[in-house]
């Protein structure tokens, strides 16, 4: 058994950029990659898909580039992450009266049905993705991790974190990959993929906010106990930046973009001296000093984080002691996308005020993962897709995953017939 191996895809449409990797995993939890392949997005505003013809010719681009390597005529089915702003988390709990000497899995799997039934689902959202958070019995409010064999309780009560989107958009997705002949075994918010690519086991065990800043999204995901416990996506990311400095300098987006790449939120004073030549739009060019523009850049970064700051507040992940901020999770925040590789991005927030100021150590998350193929996947930009195949290992590694999961989809009326039941009936991918 610890030799059986599979394989997998994953997919990750963002709103600048595509990425697609197939990768083996192996019943210890580990993998290997074995191919990548990349292109330009379109057809994607705000993290969701847009113009599903736009976007499946950005997909297949992707996916031949990732043939170059992996020389088979099909992928397997692919994982794939689930933007855009309306993606939010939501908590459920169901109770199971217990018939037998002990909890059986049957018993879990049906609190769990009932608990994902409880979130109440709205017309135009999409259930993505749950994880249990912790079991409880006989409605004490002892919180348990493991509740197989547990004997002398009479019901059972499981409570989920779940994710929610917007159904549209979970329908545009769905077309999009399915047009380029693949199908989705699973989608999962942008924010946890990231997290399972970037946070150690003892991270997500002890608590930790991961902050994934995207080109126009930024998800804020809070994981405790090993498992999701809050979810949100803020409609701020990356290219908001770019806006402020093209106005300010009154120049294209693409100068913009490219110039925000050498800026240094850290405001260190030799920036002063460095001054850059901007073609503006009127025809003219003008001078700027890096430390200038960093300053602009800072003021709107500043912005961003205070948002992110207010949302965890709000959720008491954050609370206020002695007039001063503390964060309650000891892992402190993890910032992780595309929009992280701003330098000095991170040190935000760290730049609160004393005596808590420790609680908000910070660090830039990337993949850990080190093998074959992993040349541009280990920036931050790669988190999501990495996260996607780190989170299939997981589950293949706690039997969660059965062995059809991840093999060739054989292209029959019946497994056609399969899918749609399972996309308008059952509510999955």
């Amino acid at each position: 058994m610890k030799d059986e191996k599979n394989i997998v895809a994953a997919v990750d449409i963002g709103t600048s950029k595509i990425l697609a990797v197939v990768a083996e995993i192996s019943r210890d939890g580990s993998f290997r990659v074995l191919a990548q392949g990349r292109a330009e997005s379109r057809g994607v505003e705000g993290g969701r898909i847009v113009d599903v013809d736009e976007a499946v010719k950005q997909l297949n681009e992707a996916i031949n580039d990732l043939q170059r390597f992996y020389k088979q005529p099909r992928l397997p089915n692919v994982y794939a992450t689930v933007g855009g702003k309306h993606v939010l988390g939501r908590d459920g709990t169901a109770q199971k009266p217990i018939k037998g000497d002990s909890v059986t899995i049957k018993d879990i799997q049906v609190a769990k049905d009932s608990a994902i039934e409880s979130l109440g689902i709205n017309e135009g959202e999409h259930y993505i993705a749950s994880e249990i958070n912790y079991y409880s019995y006989n409605n004490e409010e002892e919180q348990f991790n493991s509740p197989l064999e547990q004997s002398k309780a009479s019901r059972v009560t499981v409570h989920v974190h779940a994710a929610v989107g917007n159904a549209l958009c979970a329908d545009f997705l769905v077309k999009t990959i399915r047009r380029s002949g693949l199908d989705i075994v699973q989608g999962l918010p942008q924010g946890w993929a990231s997290a399972y690519a970037i946070l150690t086991e003892e991270e997500r065990r002890n608590g930790v906010v991961v902050v994934d800043v995207g080109a126009s999204t930024t998800d804020i995901v809070v994981f405790k106990g090993g498992t999701p416990r809050f979810t949100k996506t803020l409609p701020i990311g990356g290219d908001h930046i770019t806006e402020q400095l093209a106005g300010y300098m009154h120049c294209s987006m693409q100068e913009a973009e490219k110039l925000k790449r050498r800026l240094d939120l850290r405001m260190l004073p030799e920036l002063d001296e460095v001054l850059i030549p901007v073609p503006r739009n009127d025809g003219t060019t003008q001078k700027y000093s890096l430390f200038e523009l960093s300053e602009v850049a800072l003021g709107h970064a500043r912005g961003m984080v205070a948002e992110v700051c207010k949302a965890l507040l709000e959720a008491r992940w954050f609370v206020i002691e002695n007039g001063y901020p503390r964060n309650v999770l000891s892992g402190g925040i993890v910032v992780t996308g595309g929009g992280s590789l701003l330098q000095g991005f991170d040190r935000i927030f760290e730049q609160v005020p004393e005596p808590y100021r420790y609680t908000f150590s910070t660090r830039q998350g990337r993949s850990r993962y080190e093998g074959d193929a992993c040349v541009g996947l280990t920036s931050p930009s790669g988190s999501a897709v990495m996260g996607l195949v780190a989170y299939a290992a997981l589950r293949f590694k706690e039997g969660e995953m059965s062995s059809n999961d991840a093999k060739v989809p054989v292209d029959t009326w019946q497994a056609r017939l399969k899918q749609l039941f399972k996309e308008f009936f059952v509510g999955e991918y």
